[in-house]
């Protein structure tokens, strides 16, 4: 078991990933990714550090299942009500009378927060005339999120979550029940696009309506936060939303002035 690593042994490691599998993750912030790093090897039963870079060097495989350990899960479903109400809210408004609502979802993780806005389109009469590109750096991971199993406990979170988003209506439309779990429905990923990244600044060949990426820039140095930033304008269509998490703000980035808030408590802002 790996209890400790210091500076040297992380940039180590990043080293060997970017050397072997071009994947960069020195810009990530040190404590968090420290600890996932620690975490992900110990699931694994790695015994020591050398044992790590041995493994990720020799077995590819191995290192997938390893990579999907650090990613950062999102473990609640319609987390911050508040924020979805106002983000529906908007969208339905901005995007009534238009004919396609292009929408990208980065670092989608297991799913939770792309599950969510599939259900809030379906229900608001959005969803037919999305297009959703979901994207994450571990294949493994972006395997599962068809497959999100919903337990007993997520589930009664999600169904009082939801409750609180819409009042008086009902998630099971949206789930199918198997056994004591339940799943999404194979519907509420019709329209979406899954695809591997191989770093946080991927480029795509469009532009996009929304951009909700909630609760990943705290897990980035500022330096990186500010990247992500400034690819986000880049991406996004003059009017166009970007959506953070209500931890996150663009108030120290370089690129705060091609934004103006829409809500400022909810963190969700429109390009310029």
């Amino acid at each position: 078991m790996i209890k400790e690593l210091d500076i040297i042994d992380i940039r180590s490691l990043n080293a060997k990933i970017l050397e072997k599998y071009q994947v960069d993750f020195s810009e990530y912030a040190l404590t968090s990714y420290k600890r996932r790093v620690i975490y992900a090897a110990n699931e694994l039963g790695i015994s020591s550090f050398e044992n790590l870079l041995l493994k990720i060097e020799k077995d590819p495989a191995f290192y997938a299942k390893f990579e999907s350990n650090l990613i950062v899960p999102v473990t609640e479903f319609f987390r911050d009500p508040s924020f979805w109400r106002k983000f529906i809210e908007e969208i339905k408004l901005k995007f009534a009378n238009d004919h396609q609502i292009k929408i990208w979802v980065p670092f989608c993780s297991t799913g939770e927060e792309l599950i969510s806005l599939a259900i809030l389109l379906k229900q608001n009469g959005l969803y037919d005339k999305s297009k959703i590109i979901a994207t994450e750096i571990n294949q493994l991971v972006l395997d599962e999120v068809v497959k999100n199993v919903i337990t007993s406990k997520p589930y009664e979170l999600a169904v009082s979550n939801f409750e609180r988003v819409s009042p008086g209506k009902h998630l099971d439309e949206y789930l199918q029940k198997e056994g004591e779990n339940f799943i999404p429905h194979s519907n509420l990923f019709a329209n979406v696009v899954f695809q591997k990244s191989s770093n946080l600044l991927d480029d795509f060949s469009t532009k996009f309506d929304v951009i909700l990426c909630r609760n990943y820039m705290i897990y980035l140095n500022h330096n990186a936060q500010d990247k992500l930033i400034a690819k986000f304008s880049a991406s996004l269509f003059s009017g166009a939303y970007l959506a953070i998490g209500i931890q996150e703000t663009l108030a120290q980035s370089k690129h705060k002035n091609d934004f103006k808030i829409v809500s400022e408590e909810e963190s969700i802002f429109k390009k310029v």
